[in-house]
């Protein structure tokens, strides 16, 4: 099966437990905009300017994914086949609009997955993996709420399935469900969609 799952969610739902699960049980890749970019910093030292370290939240803005998402998938960094799952893409209305813009490219179809869980979940899970101070965790959340409803919006008019895959259980039974959402959609095939 070939495709893009673009899996976002709020600090502390898990998103990198699931992709590490989706990986494990089904083999496909994982692309993660922070590993990237640091790899190529170090193999492509022009590359620094555009790269420069995210800001203090944790996220690169939207010339630096646009950069990393054409360099990884339309110059060839990552496998032209098979299923890749962009952990925490997109983070922004733009970031949607690129992710569809190389799915489109590339001839593969692509799926959003909104991982969800109630807040206290949040809380608690941020708690325990030491994911930043209250303050960052706090500050995270917020920017993810305040942009959530333009990505839900930039896909729906993208015409990209979207899904909201409660995240409150257990790994595995979140890791199935993913799952369940994206099968159909992905061996559907792409949409038409405008060049990038």
């Amino acid at each position: 099966m070939n495709g893009l799952v673009c899996l976002v969610g709020p600090p502390g739902v898990g998103k990198s437990v699931v992709s590490r699960g989706l990986a494990d049980r089904y083999g496909v890749e994982v692309f993660r905009v922070r590993e990237f970019a640091a790899r190529v910093r170090v193999l492509d030292p022009a590359s620094r300017g555009v790269l420069a370290v995210p800001n203090p939240l944790g996220w690169y803005g939207d010339v630096a994914v646009g950069y990393c998402l054409r360099r990884a998938f339309l110059r060839g960094w990552v496998s032209a086949c098979g299923l890749v799952v962009l952990e925490d893409l997109p983070v922004s209305v733009e970031q949607m609009g690129q992710v569809s813009a190389v799915a489109c490219l590339r001839q593969v179809p692509l799926v959003v997955v909104e991982l969800t869980a109630p807040d206290r979940v949040l809380q608690q899970r941020a708690a325990a993996t030491g994911a930043g101070t209250p303050a960052v965790f706090v500050a995270r959340s917020a920017r993810y709420r305040r942009r959530i409803g333009g990505i839900r919006q930039a896909a729906v008019v993208r015409a990209r399935p979207y899904h909201r895959v409660d995240a409150s259980g257990g790994v595995d039974e979140c890791v199935q469900r993913v799952w369940a959402a994206c099968g159909p959609r992905l061996a559907a095939g792409p949409p038409e969609e405008a060049q990038w």
